[in-house]
């Protein structure tokens, strides 16, 4: 991929192809995005933990599921206990980042301590594309990633990326970005398993603690 960007003042620090856009620093020291248009903007930075009222949509952790249920307009699609979460979950189903979402709420001993995005793409073929315009829309609400991956455990197709949607199937290539608020840890995922494809973000409380490490 080669990109050229012009721009009086800028210093390119880094083209990165876990993203659809390129980031530079000004004389100044302030970040921005650079787009393929020549427009760019100011990135949120990621010098001071974000503060956020809520933690998941509009709840918070510690709730009970009845709590969190009165943060939902829409109907409990199933409640009860999930052998996949070995823990008693929330299911919903609606729109979020504008793709059909299935959204987990996780309780363990009755108080909310997780929680998570499963998305459904909008097109089985843009995977990729789905994932740079959710991973642009979290760097808008909470700053720069605090990590970024891009993780090839088979790098047969990594020179051609008309073949990533393969490799992603195939389980060769794994794509992550973690951001991180005062009580929460979010991790957005792209990666395949048996050969489907998973684009998911998940959010932790950081002061749960598994009963296994207690």
């Amino acid at each position: 991929m080669k990109i050229i960007f012009c721009m009086l003042a800028i210093v390119l620090i880094f083209s990165s192809i876990a993203f659809a856009k390129q980031y530079a620093t000004t004389d100044s020291g302030k970040r921005v995005i650079l787009n393929a248009d020549g427009t760019w903007k100011y990135v949120k930075t990621a010098d001071k933990v974000m503060s956020f009222d809520h933690d998941f949509r509009k709840a918070q952790w510690g709730m009970s599921r009845e709590q969190v249920k009165k943060t939902e307009e829409s109907p409990v699609v199933f409640e009860g206990w999930s052998d996949n979460f070995d823990a008693t979950i929330l299911y919903y189903k609606e729109k979020v980042y504008r793709f059909d979402s299935f959204i987990t709420y996780i309780f363990r001993n009755g108080k909310l301590v997780q929680a998570s995005y499963s998305f459904e793409p909008n097109d089985e073929e843009n995977y990729i594309s789905d994932y740079e315009s959710i991973i642009e829309a979290l760097i808008e609400k909470y700053g720069e990633p605090i990590d970024v991956v891009m993780e090839w455990s088979d790098s047969t197709y990594i020179e051609d990326e008309e073949k990533w949607e393969t490799a992603l199937r195939l389980g060769h290539l794994k794509r992550s970005g973690i951001w991180e608020t005062q009580r929460t840890m979010i991790e957005l995922q792209l990666f395949g398993k048996d050969n489907n494809i998973i684009m998911q973000i998940d959010y932790l409380d950081k002061t749960y603690v598994p009963e296994s490490e207690l």
